[in-house]
């Protein structure tokens, strides 16, 4: 399960912002499940452990840092 707010989403499909192994913004096509509360299942399409970045003011290919 990730934030709602983390996911971008078409009438076709989803996407949400994952940091890159070179710490930048890459876009991944997931595919959603149900939605509890405030966050909903990604059924396929995003690698386990991967960090989502929930900042909607990035685009692809900025440079990020992780915050914890």
């Amino acid at each position: 399960f990730i934030p709602l707010d983390s996911v971008i989403q078409t009438q076709e499909e989803a996407f949400v912002y994952v940091v890159s192994k070179d710490m930048k913004a890459t876009v991944k096509k997931i595919t959603l499940g149900q939605i509890q509360g405030q966050f909903v299942e990604v059924t396929s399409g995003l690698p386990e452990q991967s960090q989502i970045i929930i900042d909607r003011n990035v685009i692809e290919g900025d440079k990020v840092a992780v915050v914890r």
